[in-house]
């Protein structure tokens, strides 16, 4: 569960920083088709994490489960 908030997060940066790549006077569609998949992300991290930190509260993962790096 907490990889897959890994993973959005990781998503989110990478279209945030394609939004400061892209030149948004020559190519707005282009920065907005960015910021929208940063927040389309950064939405889906948000979630995982409130519906998992609930699931992970009441029922942990054994301790040979956890991931041992970020």
């Amino acid at each position: 569960m907490k990889s897959a908030v890994r993973f959005f997060r990781h998503q989110e940066g990478v279209w945030r920083a394609k939004e400061g790549v892209v030149n948004a006077l020559s190519q707005p569609g282009h920065t907005a088709w960015a910021a929208r998949k940063s927040a389309m992300w950064n939405s889906m991290a948000i979630q995982a994490e409130s519906n998992f930190s609930t699931l992970l509260e009441n029922d942990p993962p054994p301790e040979f489960a956890e991931v041992l790096w970020p």
